[in-house]
């Protein structure tokens, strides 16, 4: 009995010894699992510096013999291991979860980290060899940007843009260019402008989503911006919304957040530095309201050499997943709207004895162009402001000279072109014109922005390379001029041709800056695209593997 006793009793301690063991072992290998964690966490904030920044945690849990030498934690047979990655992580459903992660690539977002150390036996260690617990864990952050399109105008000069501005916000009285440029020095963030105006809306609850569907006025705009600015900027602001009129404007056409729709409306506050100026938000406002829309400006005769010059515009239809500011993820899209602009000039002569006018015509369009964001890399201590890369695609631009069917200018699904252009029509001669000129970037430029350019604010131009100096000249140069002698030839043809031409090439420059000027003050360019980068911001790195 005596016997028997003693062999349970050394069978329970064996038990007991292996039991102990493999709690201890189990215990350690969630302790090891833990820190790996919390490195993985503290890696992603700054990948630049995964691996001293999973050293310090590991070292902190006191995981790492305090004498460890940092190059034998990267040594592949060294007993204690440490290794970070840092690499690109896609929260994609439909890739297997083994396979959302990528070392290496251009737009780190995550870090993946991995460590190894002997675990410990306090029995065993004398008939068993030492076990590896190793664990290993992946945290990723979610970089986010915000950008926008078409703001290279930081100030408005002349009285032709001025006379636009106020005809597309339907102001009660004319406001003076000191009004709008007191306008380009008042700074707000986008996403606070966002949450005034639900409140103006009465939408406090609810998605980001129903805000950015609903319609607001150029005056409700307005009100929004004074609430959103400084107290000292308020004035400014409030000069302007006193006379705006009510011209509805879809909320999601000014601002577009992508996947952060879903979002509680004044969940993202100033989470991405989205500075912009009340100038900027105006100004998209104006190019927006009721969708497609036509302005007409008489631009005045005070120019040598000109007896008359007025300018018609078209702004189309804005692509409805689009804005002018935009805040989300890599894929993030705006694109511009369509727009069409007719400058005609009058220009007096003398043909023989004849005094004349030739009526030159000429007709711009500018197609949608389109920025998407292609990477992101959030802010590190090398890069405190991040960096990202957007691929621009300046729309196609076509001058012409023709007769423009002016019931049909509005209309974008169709040219209003029908002919040529008559640019002088008398009983004894007609002279007819056209000339189809075509500005365009046949493939996406590549822009990218580092953190210096970010933090400067820096606009970077995508711009075509088809056509270089003036694009009146440059059209003109294709011209077809034909001539017609509707009587008994006084004149020879070449004669005709000689004086018209003589006519039309003084004013090209004339034509390029009444061009430019409105263009620029809805933030459009021929053959250009002009995009910035507003902020770039990273979320808290999460476990995600």
């Amino acid at each position: 009995m005596a016997v028997l006793f003693a062999l349970l009793f050394g069978l329970m301690t064996v038990a007991g010894a292996f039991a102990v063991d493999a709690g201890m072992l189990y215990l350690e290998k969630r302790r090891v699992q833990s820190a790996v964690d919390m490195a993985a966490i503290a890696a992603a904030r700054d990948p630049s510096r995964g691996f001293e920044l999973a050293r310090q945690v590991i070292s902190d849990f006191g995981l790492v013999p305090g004498d460890l030498k940092v190059e034998e934690l990267k040594k592949p047979d060294s007993p204690y291991r440490l290794a970070s990655t840092a690499g690109v992580y896609t929260p994609n459903p439909n890739v297997e979860a083994e396979d959302r992660f990528v070392g290496g690539g251009a737009a780190v977002n995550a870090v993946l980290v991995r460590y190894s150390a002997p675990g410990r036996l306090f029995f065993a260690n004398a008939w068993s060899p030492i076990p590896e617990i190793g664990a290993e864990a992946l945290a990723a952050t979610e970089a986010r940007i915000s950008f926008s399109i078409g703001s290279r105008l930081a100030a408005l000069s002349g009285g032709d843009v001025n006379k636009l501005l106020n005809s597309l916000l339907g102001t009660s009285v004319a406001l003076r260019l000191v009004d709008y440029n007191a306008l380009a020095n008042v700074k707000l963030n986008a996403l606070e402008f966002l949450d005034a105006l639900g409140i103006e809306l009465g939408l406090t609850a609810g998605t980001y989503e129903s805000l950015l569907s609903a319609q607001a006025t150029h005056s409700q705009i307005g009100r929004a911006l004074a609430d959103t600015v400084k107290l000292s900027d308020r004035l400014a602001v409030q000069v302007v919304t006193k006379v705006l009129g009510n011209k509805p404007v879809k909320v999601g056409n000014l601002i577009s957040l992508g996947g952060y729709g879903e979002r509680g409306i004044g969940s993202l506050g100033k989470s991405i530095g989205a500075t912009v100026t009340a100038l900027d938000v105006l100004r998209a406002a104006a190019g927006l309201a009721n969708g497609t829309k036509q302005a007409q400006l008489d631009l005045g005769v005070q120019i040598p050499g000109i007896a008359a010059l007025d300018a018609t515009l078209a702004i189309g239809e804005p692509m409805q997943s689009s804005g002018w500011i935009a805040v989300g993820a890599v894929g993030a899209k705006l694109e511009t709207a369509q727009v069409r602009l007719l400058v005609r000039v009058e220009i007096p002569g003398v043909l023989g004895i004849l005094p004349i006018r030739v009526l030159l015509p000429v007709y711009l369009e500018v197609a949608q162009s389109e920025a998407v964001v292609t990477s992101i890399s959030c802010p590190t201590s090398s890069s405190p402001q991040g960096s990202a890369v957007i691929r621009a695609t300046p729309g196609v631009a076509r001058l012409r000279i023709g007769n423009v069917n002016m019931s049909s200018f509005r209309d974008f699904s169709r040219s209003p072109i029908s002919g040529p252009a008559k640019l002088l029509d008398l009983l004894v001669v007609r002279v007819t014109a056209s000339a189809d000129l075509q500005v365009s970037q046949q493939r996406p430029v590549t822009l990218n922005f580092s953190s210096r350019d970010i933090a400067q604010g820096n606009i970077q131009t995508a711009s075509t390379r088809t056509v270089v100096g003036s694009l009146t000249t440059s059209l003109l140069r294709q011209t077809s001029l034909s001539v017609d002698l509707l009587t008994i030839p006084l004149l020879s043809i070449d004669v005709v041709l000689k004086v018209v031409a003589g006519l039309l090439t003084p004013v090209a420059p004339v034509v390029d800056a009444v061009l430019n000027q409105l263009l620029d003050t809805l933030g459009l360019s021929v053959g250009e695209m002009d995009v910035k980068v507003i902020g770039v911001d990273c979320s808290t790195p999460v476990l995600v593997g």
